[in-house]
């Protein structure tokens, strides 16, 4: 996880960005940063949408039987 000094880095970055004054390294930068955040999200993010697949799944197959039924 990102510590104050990062978040307030990237925030910096973010409000230089918005006002068109970021330098190429600064862009680069700021660029990598949202790589990094986004690994940290799909990371995060990845067990609980296995968990949503499944039920999906699941769901999609109680679906299926039930419309067999008919």
């Amino acid at each position: 996880m990102w510590d104050e000094q990062n978040r307030q880095r990237f925030q910096d970055l973010r409000r230089r960005e918005l006002a068109g004054a970021l330098s190429a390294a600064e862009q680069a930068e700021l660029a990598h940063m949202i790589e990094e955040l986004e690994a940290m999200e799909a990371a995060y993010l990845t067990p609980a949408i296995a968990r949503r697949r499944g039920e999906t799944a699941q769901l999609q197959a109680e679906a299926e039987k039930l419309e067999g039924q008919k």
